[in-house]
């Protein structure tokens, strides 16, 4: 009766690594090559302040990004196919607000405020 436990535990046991194994083989790759793929670097200038941050907020509102402004002048990674709203901020002062769209398929985006 042991015997019969041992080798249904050691079957279940084996399928269920086949199972794993072949759940990782299929679906892993997929997300990892989907991670970041629609990463944009973002740069441009800004004309109301030479330092300061600016925010990038995702469309419902949640904040998504920051960087800071050095030289009138800021550089972010953002997700592309994105709207956001962006805040620039000097000293916790607003200098302004817009919205900016990252259209998809490029790698590259330039946007002065």
């Amino acid at each position: 009766m042991k015997s019969k436990i041992v080798i249904w535990l050691a079957t279940g046991l084996i399928i269920g690594l086949v199972l794993v194994a072949l759940v990782g083989v299929f679906f892993i790759p997929q997300l990892l090559n989907n991670a970041g793929t629609d990463q944009v670097q973002v740069s441009g200038n800004v004309r109301t302040t030479q330092t300061g941050i600016i925010v990038f907020s995702a469309g419902d509102g949640s904040f998504y990004s920051s960087c800071p402004i050095a030289g009138g002048q800021y550089r972010v990674v953002l997700e592309g196919g994105e709207s956001y709203n962006v805040t620039i901020k000097n000293n916790g002062v607003d200098c302004g607000n817009y919205s900016l769209y990252i259209p998809t398929g490029v790698t590259t985006f330039e946007a002065d405020f």
